[in-house]
């Protein structure tokens, strides 16, 4: 596993030392993976322009070993706070998966509920008594995150200033990254009746097959991973997000199956009901099988 880096800057370099050598070289399309999650800096783009006038005149520089593991150098290179337990490896990051808030498409009796996926629909008054009540439990509770990342739909935003203005826990992300699965047609649809055909069609018999007007399982699974991957790079501490069923079902079924680093789910427990709106769920995420899954793809 190649050792995790601290900028973009520092992945493209490790990625042409190391394609110098092997053009085929599977660890440099993982460095060049993990500079895309990474923004650049207006240092690196000046350092990155004095190197290319080096390397002009030198050539380049040789491939460097690689050596020690990609969690651990998180914890080394970039000094990120870890608190999830004494017991817990120095290669996981704890992060909490907070749903949105009731909606008017959400209800407690899976006949009446609603799918919502990407339409945008705000938060009930009852939702937002919910976000308050989540932001209660936090702030009462032994895990408070240092900051917030959301959806960038409606109702994960509301959600997520509710909790901040009550917390005063800051949100630094807002992004697409975290929308739910967009299962196009089925938007609307009764709940219980679409999840079977989610599971059982487009999660185990087609998961590369995209739904008519919406997005395949795989692209779903491939941008929300990498979008925590991404949150998990850019932030430090304990990380709260704030977004969908799906997200949740999808770590949770990940969990479910190990963590495996090619990213593969228990499709049984993502089908499972999750979370009930405003409610929050706990993961120790271990990095370089979130760094292999996000590289890999599905």
């Amino acid at each position: 596993m190649p050792t995790y880096l601290s900028s973009a800057l520092a992945h493209r370099r490790r990625a042409e030392q190391l394609l110098a050598v092997n053009p085929h070289s599977r660890a440099a399309a993982l460095h060049l993976r993990l500079a895309a999650l990474i923004p650049d800096t207006e240092e690196d783009r000046r350092a990155d322009e004095y190197r290319q006038a080096l390397q002009a005149r030198a050539g380049r520089d040789a491939a460097d070993d690689y050596l020690g593991n990609l969690g651990r150098n998180l914890a080394e290179t970039r000094e990120f706070k870890h608190r999830p337990g004494e017991d817990a490896a120095p290669d996981l990051r704890h992060i909490l998966v907070m749903r949105h808030g009731e909606t008017p498409m959400n209800d407690p009796d899976p006949s009446k509920d609603r799918i919502r996926g990407w339409l945008d629909v705000e938060l009930t008054a009852e939702g937002k008594r919910e976000a308050l009540d989540l932001a209660e439990s936090l702030s009462d509770g032994d895990e408070m995150p240092d900051v917030l990342v959301c959806s960038d739909l409606t109702r994960c935003v509301q959600t997520a200033e509710i909790v901040s203005q009550a917390t005063g826990i800051p949100i630094v992300w807002v992004t697409a990254g975290f929308r739910p699965w967009n299962v196009g047609r089925f938007v609307g649809m009764v709940t219980e009746s679409v999840v079977p055909l989610l599971t059982g069609h487009y999660l185990e018999m087609m998961p590369e097959e995209p739904i008519p007007g919406g997005e395949s399982f795989c692209s779903f699974h491939d941008r929300c991973l990498a979008a925590v991957a991404q949150a998990l790079v850019r932030f430090q501490g304990t990380i709260g997000i704030v977004a969908h069923s799906r997200n949740e079902r999808l770590l949770e079924s990940w969990k479910a199956a190990g963590y495996p680093a090619d990213g593969s789910v228990d499709s049984e427990v993502f089908g499972e009901k999750g979370e009930s709106p405003g409610e929050c769920a706990q993961f120790d995420i271990p990095v370089d099988r979130l760094m292999a899954a996000v590289a890999e793809g599905r």
